[in-house]
C-alpha cells in the first residue's frame, strides 16, 4: 500500500513508519497523539481513504493517505465493512 505524504512525497508502508519515528524522535519530550482513520465516498466510483496523522500537541502535524477507488459500492453496509 502507498500513501502519500504533503511533506515527503509517495511513501510505503515501510518508509512512512520510518518517517513517523523520526518526527517523533525529532522532539521526543513531547505529547503526541497517533490517530488512524478511513472514509469512503460514493461518485461514479467508490472512493476509500485512509490517514494515519501523528499530532505534535501544540506544535502541529505530519499526516499520510492513500485513497484507492473501487466500483460503485452502493451499499453502506458493504462500504462499512471495507473500511
Amino acid at each position: 500500500m502507498r500513501f502519500i505524504s504533503p511533506t515527503k512525497g509517495v511513501m510505503s508502508w515501510d518508509e512512512l513508519v520510518d518517517d513517523l519515528l523520526l518526527y517523533i524522535a525529532e522532539e521526543p519530550e513531547l505529547a503526541y497523539k497517533l490517530i488512524i482513520g478511513t472514509d469512503s465516498q460514493v461518485r461514479e466510483e467508490t472512493y476509500f481513504v485512509t490517514a494515519v496523522i501523528v499530532h505534535r500537541v501544540g506544535k502541529g502535524a505530519r499526516y499520510y493517505y492513500n485513497r484507492r477507488a473501487y466500483e460503485n459500492i452502493k451499499s453502506m453496509r458493504q462500504r462499512i465493512f471495507m473500511e
